[in-house]
């Protein structure tokens, strides 16, 4: 029986005046520890010591820690504190650092114990790694050369294990956290006023219990959610911080936490099939000769013919939380675009696929609450999302939702909600299972407080935001099993994710106006 660990270690007090204190550091650890000893962990640790957080300190935890492990642990290190990036390597801050540059590589601790992790008997290790945060002051020094937030760190090629790390925030942002004098405004989180705590700490902890976490990518989606619900919650500026996750292995075979069951290869490479043979379409982006940015905008639809899988299927989205049996089953692929009827004689026959007609409507992932939630403002609200007419199918990545999807296409799509519009909806349905599931979302009361044009646009920036992502992973992959390819080949398919990459920024930082 694989048994859970972890070590949780955090740097809230500096000696050094221009860094600033994080006192809900050590709250943030309590309440993990609390959290992962209720989801099934054998032993937490919160690491302390006389003489603070210092590099020798931390050091010796984690290497014990790594080395004491019995064969087959799934172990979990979480580092929060003040975090840099230097000369091509991530450091943790300690308390007993003094920040200038010339000195960071000797002072700081650097994120790195490949050794260690080599040599380690334990079956996977995850890292937390809730740093980069706001708050040092650098106005009173001059800038340290070659410091800037973390980088793009890789999994050492060698492990023998699975190894992740989580990072609470992107390249470029920081790692924000809520004061207690800060007011919610939003209601959007259940979070009270008069709190101090991280935002990525908290979103972890409160999320540790929800036993729907299967694995990697489902706890992605699910954190990151709860990240900016509470940065919409609390008026943080800007755009929320995104987590990232880097490790070499699939996300949805990686479980964190106890009683999470992992898809096996085999369940993955079915499931592949299935969503490659599904999408009917492909996203890309358009982008007009000299019109910079603003063709990133545009996503065409691409049909697939009634062809084989490629020998390189892309990497699918993460599949919705529900049995690996019910969601393997294959489909059959369509030689004609879909056009509000269903693509093969079984789809045709009951208007989604036969794995999904069991539950229609109970997804529980992010990704399926946003696409439900777009779905019933198209139905609903159109004025709100005309955008919407320029979505694909392929955004909605359950199956009933790309039925509703179909109906909606049928009659036109929003910009036809003169009139009759929900009955022409309700008449293009293929059958009372699809019809019912209509009703339901034409009825079904909106997630938010305040159902606007700001709310709207949120439901279709994430939605397409996934997709997109889905589109730089699925592309990534295929960049990595590239061997003897022609040089054109490769090139090409660098551009591309280059452009998509451009337009997720601009969604990210502009929102609907990207769209």
């Amino acid at each position: 029986m694989v048994r859970h660990k972890a070590l949780l270690i955090g740097a809230s007090e500096y000696d050094d005046p221009a860094i600033a204190p994080l006192p809900f550091v050590p709250g943030d650890l309590e309440r993990m520890k609390r959290a992962l000893l209720q989801r099934g962990f054998s032993a937490v640790e919160i690491a302390s010591s006389r003489r603070g957080i210092t590099p020798n300190f931390v050091n010796g935890k984690v290497t014990d820690f790594l080395w004491k492990a019995q064969s087959g642990d799934a172990l979990l290190v979480m580092l929060s504190g003040h975090g840099v990036h230097f000369e091509g390597a991530d450091y943790l801050v300690p308390e007993d650092s003094h920040f200038n540059s010339s000195s960071i590589d000797k002072s700081c601790i650097k994120i790195d114990w490949v050794k260690e992790l080599e040599n380690s008997p334990a079956g996977q290790i995850s890292f937390l790694i809730d740093a980069c945060r706001e708050g040092i002051d650098r106005s009173s020094m001059a800038p340290p050369p070659g410091v800037r937030q973390w980088g793009n760190r890789k999994v050492a090629a060698s492990l023998r294990r699975k190894v992740a790390y989580v990072y609470a925030c992107s390249p470029a942002q920081v790692a924000l956290f809520v004061r207690a004098s800060d007011v919610r405004s939003t209601g959007d989180t259940s979070v009270t006023s008069g709190e101090s705590f991280s935002i990525f700490s908290r979103a972890v902890s409160d999320l540790v219990s929800d036993a729907g976490l299967a694995n990697l990518a489902e706890f992605e989606e699910a954190v990151q959610e709860r990240i900016e619900a509470t940065h919409r919650d609390f008026g943080k500026s800007g755009v929320a911080q995104r987590i990232r996750i880097v490790t070499d292995v699939d996300k949805r075979s990686f479980s964190i936490f106890p009683g999470a069951l992992a898809l096996t290869d085999s369940a993955i490479q079915l499931q592949s099939h299935s969503a490659n043979v599904r999408s009917q379409m492909s996203l890309a982006v358009d982008v007009e000769p000299g019109s910079g940015n603003e063709g990133f905008a545009t996503f065409s639809r691409s049909v697939i013919g009634n062809t084989p899988p490629s020998p390189r299927p892309l990497r699918p989205a993460p599949p919705p939380r529900q049995s690996a049996k019910r969601a393997a089953s294959p489909l059959r692929p369509s030689s004609q675009p879909s056009t509000g009827t269903a693509a093969t004689s079984s789809t045709r026959k009951m208007g989604m696929t036969p794995t999904t007609i069991e539950t229609t409507s109970d997804f529980r992932s992010p990704a399926h609450r946003t696409e439900r939630e777009l779905l019933k403002l198209a139905l609903q609200k159109p004025d709100l999302v005309p955008e919407f007419d320029g979505y694909a199918e392929a955004e909605f990545t359950a199956a009933p939702y790309s039925a509703v999807y179909r109906c909606i296409s049928a009659v036109g799509g929003v910009k036809s909600r003169q009139g009759d519009y929900l009955s022409r909806i309700r008449n293009s349905a293929p059958n009372d299972r699809v019809r019912d599931l209509l009703f339901e979302l034409m009825v079904e009361p909106m997630l938010g407080k305040k159902i606007g044009r700001s709310y709207a646009g949120m439901q279709l920036v994430q939605v397409r935001i996934r997709a997109v992502q889905r589109r730089i992973d699925e592309l990534q992959a295929e960049l990595a099993r590239l061997k003897d390819d022609p040089p054109e080949v490769v090139t090409k398919l660098t551009e591309e994710i280059w452009k998509l990459q451009q337009y997720l920024q601009s969604l990210r930082q502009t929102g609907v106006e990207a769209l």
